[in-house]
Formats: structure tokens, C-alpha cells, sequence
């Protein structure tokens, strides 16, 4: 087994137990979101992290998560709707919250590091999505997943205190 395949492992490992906590909210792979995306299918993918955490990368084609709830209401409560964070925790309090308020097409994106994984990956940076990266915020040691072809970015001690109460304190 390649390090590549055993990082991948690992965060899958990982990712299935911060997701598997968030029942009635299915996970949607990356693998699947890529193949929507690619047809073009209705998808809309809400980036849940932080903007420190967007300014290095974001999926092609997604949005923060202050431009979705500033256009909520334009959004049908069918509509496919994918939060994704890092490796699933903050993107399934996000997708249980959408849940309860009656949104009924939502799941639960894998995350970030396990969309570098795929072959042929794209990630751009910052919300505007102007240009291609090879970079990922990993939030922290922790989850440095990453393949080796891609860059891996963390938080300093007072950005991770940040994003540690805006965890607690979501909305």
C-alpha cells in the first residue's frame, strides 16, 4: 500500500466517525459530487469552513456559507444541497440544521481532504474561485491527510482558537 492510499485510508477512517454521528443525513462522496458537477447536474455545495480555511481552496463551483444563508430563501427545500468542511463534522451540524428547517435533498460532503484524494482533483482558490491550487487546509496536524502532490495549510494558535468558537457558536 502506497502513502497516498494509507492517508486516504486514514481520513476516510475519520471522516466516517465525525459523519456517522449525524443520523438522517447521508454522506455523499466525492467521487459522486465530482460526477455532478461534471454533468452539470442541480447541486449546490456550501463550504462550511472558514475564510481563512477558503482562501486557500474551495470545490470548484461552491459556495461559502454566508453567501448561501444571505440566498436561502431562493433555494428550494428540494433542492441537492452538499455542505462539506474539512472531514464532515461542521459540514453535519450545518446539513442537520438545513434538515430541521425543512430542506429535504441534503448530505453530507466527505470534506476537503478526501476530495484531494481523487485522481485528477481540482480545487481553486478563495471563494472567487479565479484560479487552480494544489494547496488544502487541513485545520490542524491532526488531519494532515493530504497526498503527497498536494500542499497542506493549518491554522496558528489564535486562528484555531477562532475557529474553535465559531464550532461552538455557529450561527
Amino acid at each position: 500500500m502506497s502513502n497516498n492510499d494509507a492517508l486516504r485510508e486514514e481520513a476516510t477512517s475519520m471522516m466516517t466517525a465525525y459523519t456517522s454521528k449525524f443520523q438522517g443525513l447521508p454522506v455523499m462522496t466525492s467521487e459522486q459530487i465530482r460526477q455532478l458537477v461534471e454533468k452539470e447536474e442541480e447541486i449546490v455545495l456550501v463550504d462550511v469552513r472558514e475564510s481563512e480555511e477558503q482562501e486557500v481552496s474551495m470545490l470548484p463551483t461552491a459556495i461559502t456559507k454566508q453567501q448561501f444563508l444571505s440566498r436561502k430563501d431562493q433555494f428550494s427545500k428540494t433542492t441537492r444541497i452538499v455542505p462539506y468542511c474539512t472531514i464532515g463534522h461542521r459540514s453535519g451540524v450545518f446539513g442537520t440544521a438545513l434538515l430541521e428547517e425543512g430542506f429535504d435533498n441534503v448530505h453530507n460532503g466527505e470534506g476537503i481532504i478526501l476530495w484531494s484524494h481523487l485522481e485528477d482533483v481540482q480545487l481553486v482558490a478563495g471563494p472567487d474561485g479565479s484560479c487552480l491550487t494544489r494547496r488544502v487546509h487541513t485545520f490542524g496536524a491532526q488531519w494532515d491527510k493530504v497526498p503527497a502532490h498536494i500542499e497542506s495549510v493549518q491554522f496558528g494558535y489564535f486562528s484555531m482558537v477562532k475557529a474553535f468558537f465559531s464550532y461552538l457558536y455557529p450561527w
